[in-house]
């Protein structure tokens, strides 16, 4: 990419698209389009037809639709999943027509099987059923994954895939019950805090693992990715090593000041046992993250309480 080349990030309201972004503009591109900025409906076919006809983006980031975690991926599987897969397919197709110079597809680490081997390396696709929890959701982002290189291989369209580990970060703003695990354990924390409780209660048993990606990595990342990357394979991008979801509340309790007690409830689904990405193929490339775990997690609560106490511009 240069300067002036006609940029388009495809869901930028998510935190992974906003990342994209962030860091397009930090690195003082000039001509970035998002949906928002046109009020682009991404799941009508015929309007997307017409961007691209008219704007011609020579590069697209395909950050995708909604997405959450294990409370959302219950409570609407077909949403998550239909959104998903009609954004995927309304913006590969138009790229491909329109003879998009190259395209960036951010999939997740959902697409990996339940109970794939650790670190997740990208020959494990496909080969086993995964979680139950979040299969609508990764379904839809393996079909996109797939569109992309059915497109290479039928077209030669340069059309790649990176697979993020879970993304965090101050702009990751939901319900707390619906959204990714970090960020509705800040929310509840600080509820339970500023309401005085003594006890917060968490899903599942504490005990599966994960890593995570902060935001401004993954931005950094995604635009490295399209500048230095044009293989098949997808991409894991991954900031963090393993870290339970035990040991990530006790962090968060201690870093939003929440003194009370925290109490897993083995009743609710834990999600996949193990998440965690092998990162190499990106390492070996010569990327690496900036930011240290506890000290993004510690911006990223920070900013939830000064939101939480209405000092929060949202400018984050």
């Amino acid at each position: 990419m240069n300067i002036d080349s006609a940029i388009f990030v495809a869901g930028a309201a998510t935190l992974p698209g906003y990342a994209v972004y962030s860091e397009l503009k930090r690195l003082g591109y000039r001509r970035i389009i998002t949906n928002d900025d046109i009020g682009l409906d991404m799941n009508d076919c015929t309007a997307v037809n017409r961007f691209f006809r008219e704007e011609h983006p020579e590069y697209v980031f395909v950050a995708g639709s909604s997405s959450g975690g294990i409370g959302l991926n219950r409570k609407k599987p077909a949403d998550l999943m239909l959104e998903n897969l009609v954004t995927a397919t309304n913006i590969l197709s138009a790229a491909h027509e329109n003879r998009t110079t190259k395209l960036l597809y951010l999939a997740s680490s959902c697409v990996y099987p339940r109970d794939c081997p650790q670190p997740m390396r990208v020959d494990y696709l496909f080969s086993g059923p995964l979680e139950p929890t979040s299969e609508a959701y990764g379904l839809a982002k393996l079909a996109g994954l797939t569109l992309c290189r059915a497109y290479r291989r039928q077209y030669g369209d340069n059309f790649i895939v990176a697979i993020p580990a879970t993304p965090f970060g101050p702009d990751d703003r939901s319900d707390p019950d619906d959204a990714h695990v970090i960020d509705s354990m800040i929310a509840k924390m600080l509820r339970a805090k500023n309401e005085g409780h003594e006890e917060v209660v968490l899903w599942g048993t504490g005990a599966p693992r994960r890593d995570f990606i902060y935001q401004d990595d993954l931005g950094r990342a995604c635009v490295w990715i399209m500048d230095h990357y044009d293989g098949e394979l997808p991409v894991n991008v991954t900031g963090t090593g393993p870290i339970t979801v035990a040991e990530l509340a006790e962090k968060i309790r201690s870093l939003v000041g929440f003194n009370g007690r925290v109490r897993f409830d083995p009743s609710y689904p834990d999600g996949a046992p193990v998440k965690c990405l092998d990162g190499s193929l990106l390492r070996d490339m010569g990327w690496r993250p900036i930011w240290n775990f506890d000290e993004a997690l510690s911006v990223t609560c920070k900013s939830a309480q000064r939101r939480l106490a209405g000092d929060d511009c949202g400018c984050n």
